[in-house]
């Protein structure tokens, strides 16, 4: 009987592959087990690495490198780099940032990332634009071209920071010109446009924006405004003189501007069909407007959308020579408009001004 269970077909089916199932599962166990100690190894050899390079940063801030540093082996480059990157970002001083670019050269960083240069993957080539670009190695000049026109944006803004890193002075035109197409953040483009010297930054806008389109140009005078560039007006002048009816490059102006030449400009601009150039034109006599144009702001305060009447108070508020005494006479003249009335008590307040008067003078505006 039991050789006939031994021998019986179906059985011994069952037996193999139990025990095949059996075996399986004890060498996806072993794996397991491998694959994790692996990992492991792996895990606390990059922390000791990671120590390690942190610490070399760290005396290369100060110029107290070793003669003797330890290999850098091509698979542990990106590890390295992204430290080296992180240091180079965090800290400020041309003597603490040659130190680090000192330590990048020894262990030859730059060779490393060549190689990955012309990589498939995308992280490949952004580490190396990074890297490259911070040593200002012109062996990145290529790439960094040819990355302009790609479609993912952190690459593009990167080989736009390598190629001005490397060579400002050739490449800050083509940086400006790309502007137009790339959304690059206004914070990156200003990091980027300082690196190039502030009268050849000037000549080359100049050059671009005889030749841009206007929203080209409303992009390029933020940038400028935000970099604080002594050449604004002059860009501006001749943005107005190639845009002259344009709404927005109008709007640019005055929102930037803090030029009194262009008072007369504000006070025309009061009556523009576009309220977004209205809104830009108090925005500027916040800035550079004068005590007679107290009675401008005033005819119109009444006709404009309540937006805009609270930036007409606000307008008239920062007047030169406006204090608690003619705050007073405006708000007696607007007691046949509760809403404007309204808007003035709480700019007055913004001031302190008007918070002795009656409890009834409030409410009676407030139930109006």
């Amino acid at each position: 009987m039991g050789f006939a269970t031994i021998t019986d077909p179906a059985l011994r089916g069952v037996l193999i592959t139990t025990i095949t199932l059996l075996l399986l599962s004890l060498a996806c166990l072993v794996s397991a087990l491998i694959l994790r100690a692996q990992r492991l190894r792996r895990e606390q050899r990059l922390a000791v690495l990671e120590a390690t390079w942190r610490v070399l940063c760290h005396r290369a801030m100060v110029s107290d490198l070793p003669e003797e540093l330890p290999e850098l082996r091509p698979g542990d480059a990106p590890l390295f780099a992204q430290i080296w990157l992180d240091f180079l970002n965090r800290v400020r001083g041309d003597h603490v940032q040659r130190g680090l670019k000192h330590l990048a050269r020894r262990i030859r960083l730059d060779h490393h990332l060549l190689r990955r240069l012309h990589s498939r993957r995308t992280d490949d080539r952004l580490l190396a634009l990074l890297v490259l670009g911070r040593l200002q190695d012109s062996r990145v000049l290529p790439l960094a071209e040819r990355c302009l026109d790609d479609d993912y944006p952190l690459l593009t803004l990167s080989a736009a920071q390598a190629l001005m890193q490397v060579d400002a002075h050739r490449y800050t035109r083509i940086v400006l010109t790309a502007i137009a197409e790339q959304p690059w953040p206004l914070s990156r483009l200003r990091e980027l446009l300082a690196l190039a010297k502030p009268d050849w930054l000037q000549q080359e806008t100049r050059a671009v924006l005889g030749s841009c389109d206007a929203s080209h140009g409303q992009r390029i005078l933020r940038v400028l405004a935000d970099l604080g560039s002594s050449d604004i007006d002059a860009v501006s002048s001749l943005l107005l003189s190639r845009f002259p009816g344009h709404d927005g490059i109008l709007a640019s102006i005055l929102t930037h501007t803090g030029n009194p030449s262009r008072h007369a400009l504000a006070l025309e601009a009061l009556g523009h069909p576009a309220e977004a150039v209205r809104m830009a034109a108090c925005v500027a006599l916040t800035r550079i407007g004068l005590p007679r144009d107290r009675d401008i702001l005033r005819a119109r305060w009444a006709q404009e959308t309540p937006a805009l009447q609270s930036a007409i108070a606000s307008t008239l508020m920062a007047l030169p020579r406006m204090n608690e005494e003619e705050a007073r006479v405006i708000l007696a003249d607007l007691s046949g408009s509760p809403t404007l009335s309204l808007i003035w008590l709480q700019e007055m307040l913004t001031r302190g001004w008007g918070e002795d008067l009656p409890f009834q003078h409030w409410m009676t505006v407030a139930n109006a």
